[in-house]
């Protein structure tokens, strides 16, 4: 047999579990899936010319296009080095739909703009009627701005 404060404690430790099971309960219910993940940003091309003044010297120039897509891969990672702070680096997949000029420049795409930052890109697959792009590590590269051509 039970005495009283025994019983009054099987039943604070009985809602407490009530309480963490609600509150675990209403956190699943705000974690979305990958696959609902939208994406709307700039998409960085860099594209090399010639420069007219001077014949035989190219310049990299850098276009920059807003894309609509779907995220279909998020992972991340740190990468541990000689280095006092390890690297921050991401494995994500995105789908963005494609339209002419990034069809006809799909090897030029450098990064994509991701939560305040600009992200590299590291490999880009064709799959029309979109492109599929998997991003990597910060991006780290300073080029002239070029309106698209």
């Amino acid at each position: 047999m039970l005495r009283r404060s025994d019983q009054a404690f099987q039943r604070d430790q009985t809602d407490q579990g009530n309480c963490l099971i609600d509150n675990f309960d209403s956190i699943k219910m705000k974690v979305k899936k990958v696959s609902d993940m939208k994406y709307y940003g700039d998409v960085t091309f860099v594209i090399q010319q010639e420069d007219p003044n001077a014949p035989g010297d190219w310049k990299e120039y850098k276009v920059v296009k807003p894309y609509k897509g779907d995220w279909t891969r998020l992972e991340s990672r740190w990468n541990s080095g000689d280095k006092i702070n390890d690297d921050k680096r991401v494995n994500n997949q995105l789908e963005i739909i494609a339209d002419t000029f990034s069809t006809i420049n799909f090897t030029n795409i450098r990064c994509v703009k991701w939560m305040g930052h600009q992200w590299a890109v590291t490999t880009v697959t064709p799959r029309p009627p979109k492109l599929v792009l998997e991003i990597g590590g910060l991006y780290n590269a300073g080029t002239e701005s070029l309106s698209t051509p």
